[in-house]
């Protein structure tokens, strides 16, 4: 039974993968990377007040082709449950004009005028004398009484107009979309953006972009590298198994711990986070092939045919690593918190299965091969330590950091 122990806990790992499934969606969203999840929610309500949720459509030219493709495509959009507002036309429509009158402080100027109580006081008077008073009714708005907010309904857009339609320059037409969709929702950005392309693609010579295109479309650009890499990686670390390891049943065993230790991280990992970044996972990963360590020095040393379970070396190595990733899983920048803590969980599911399961798989004794010794003159470590030491101060003075994250854009 215990030699089939490894494959039993890789199975295991899979059932229960299959049974969180629906959690473990690893994210594609940048923003989750490099922002805390508070500042995600503050992010959100910014939104309200400003325009990253709005999409221009643009159709070229100004004929009556052109007019009909923006009546067409401005019917179609407001079918679509992302979409909030259509406008195209100079004259807002009446569901335009209730939204600029419950929210018409978002787009107005804002008065900078101090109003002292005494003001205050003076105006609210006058409005009630006015109420009282007055042979004809005079409307109060009850939004803005003191009228510190200057807004015109019928001059909301400072875009140019021919026809009756907004343009976009000597392009054409252009249709301004208000969306329900924030930077931070990527499900709901990703839903909208097919959609949208779906039915512009029905078009000629139609552009749409809107603030969560990029998200969108740079997520698949991740997601598309990420595999690549992974491909590329896995193909790499097996040739370098291969010629390391030439026993069979050893090498299959091998990788089947790595990756077991991997689906481990990434089934603790997704449940702990709520949106466990991939590129998380392919860094950790990597990292992840460093464990097979343990495994070269136990097998060479001949370690599994020893009575010994633990070895000290070993051990302290394990420790020292996890230690430090462990400390590095609590800095409050979320892609080093989540690789660090995918990288220890790994480490130490691939250092547990390496110490206390392989010396039951029945493996071959490693044979050494008595080669002989090349003399050569070893380079003494003191020349190393003074190389490093001012190889580490030309770093110091001389090494630039960027804290721009937004020069971390992805394929600018």
């Amino acid at each position: 039974m215990m030699k089939y122990a490894n494959f039993i806990i890789l199975f295991l790992l899979l059932f229960f993968v299959f049974i969180f499934q629906e959690r473990i969606q690893p994210s594609t969203n940048m923003l989750s990377l490099f922002t805390s999840k508070d500042s995600l929610k503050k992010l959100d309500i910014a939104t309200e007040l400003g325009y990253t949720r709005e999409m221009m459509i643009a159709v070229k030219g100004f004929n009556e082709k052109s007019q009909k493709t923006v009546d067409e495509l401005s019917y179609e959009l407001k079918l679509l449950d992302g979409i909030e507002l259509v406008e195209s036309k100079t004259v807002p429509s009446k569901e335009i004009q209730n939204y600029y009158k419950n929210f018409y402080y978002t787009l107005a100027e804002f008065s900078q005028r101090e109003y002292k109580k005494e003001d205050v006081n003076k105006k609210l008077q006058e409005l009630y004398d006015k109420q009282m008073n007055s042979f004809f009714y005079t409307p109060i708005d009850k939004n803005d009484p003191l009228k510190i907010f200057n807004f015109d309904l019928f001059q909301t857009s400072k875009l140019s107009s021919k026809d009756g339609y907004l343009t976009l320059g000597d392009y054409g037409y252009l249709i301004r979309v208000k969306t329900k969709v924030s930077p931070s929702q990527m499900d709901e950005a990703k839903k909208l953006y097919d959609e949208v392309n779906k039915l512009t693609s029905e078009y000629n010579n139609i552009i749409a972009f809107a603030g969560f295109f990029y998200t969108v479309e740079n997520s698949k650009k991740i997601k598309g590298d990420i595999t690549k890499i992974v491909i590329f990686s896995t193909l790499l670390l097996l040739l370098i198994y291969l010629v390391l390891i030439r026993d069979p049943k050893l090498l299959l065993n091998t990788l089947t711990t790595l990756f077991s230790s991997m689906v481990f991280a990434l089934l603790v990992s997704t449940l702990v986070y709520d949106n466990f970044h991939i590129i998380s996972i392919a860094f950790g990963m990597s990292i992840t092939a460093v464990s097979i360590d343990y495994l070269f020095h136990y097998y060479f040393h001949n370690f599994y045919q020893n009575e010994n379970k633990i070895d000290k070396s070993v051990l302290y190595g394990y420790l020292t690593t996890t230690a430090a990733f462990g400390i590095f899983s609590f800095i409050p920048v979320p892609l080093i918190a989540q690789i660090s803590f995918f990288t220890a969980l790994s480490l130490s599911f691939a250092y547990l299965v390496f110490t206390f399961v392989f010396p039951y798989l029945s493996l071959k004794e490693y044979n050494r091969e008595l080669k002989k010794e090349k003399h050569s003159k070893a380079i003494h470590a003191y020349f190393i330590l003074v190389l490093s030491i001012l190889f580490l101060i030309y770093t110091a003075f001389n090494i630039k950091l960027d804290t721009n994250i937004r020069n971390l854009d992805y394929q600018m």
